[in-house]
């Protein structure tokens, strides 16, 4: 994904844009879902399991650290605007830790759905990253 400067009719810049997905450039990671998740600052998230729901993170705001435990070991990505999506697997048990002084933005885009009728929420046992 790429910032991309944008200009008004005269050519002066006047912001920019920030493709979040694009089916034509990764049909992978094609969203049943998506929906805002806003982090307090140093507060987290999690951890939580989906053992059917891929989870797929980008971050608009913020510095976001994806803590993930799999095979007994854990695994960290850092999250900054303009960087790439992180892919959580099903049965990867993961915490959203927010690492500004100020309000993280994150886009959460599951597949499937989040449903009240299939929430997919296990519990996270001996979490201790």
């Amino acid at each position: 994904m790429q910032r991309i400067e944008t200009s008004d009719k005269l050519g002066r810049r006047n912001g920019w844009l920030l493709p979040l997905w694009n089916v034509n450039e990764r049909p992978d990671l094609r969203p049943d879902q998506v929906y805002l998740t806003v982090i307090a600052a140093g507060a987290s998230k999690g951890p939580h399991l989906h053992k059917v729901r891929e989870q797929r993170y980008y971050c608009i705001r913020g510095l976001v650290r994806v803590i993930m435990r799999g095979g007994g070991e854990y695994m960290t990505v850092d999250l900054a605007p303009g960087g790439e999506p992180v892919v959580v697997p099903p049965g990867l048990p993961s915490e959203l830790r927010n690492l500004s002084a100020e309000e993280s933005w994150v886009i959460n885009m599951p597949a499937p759905a989040w449903s009240p009728d299939d929430q997919d929420d296990w519990p996270v046992e001996n979490w201790k990253p």
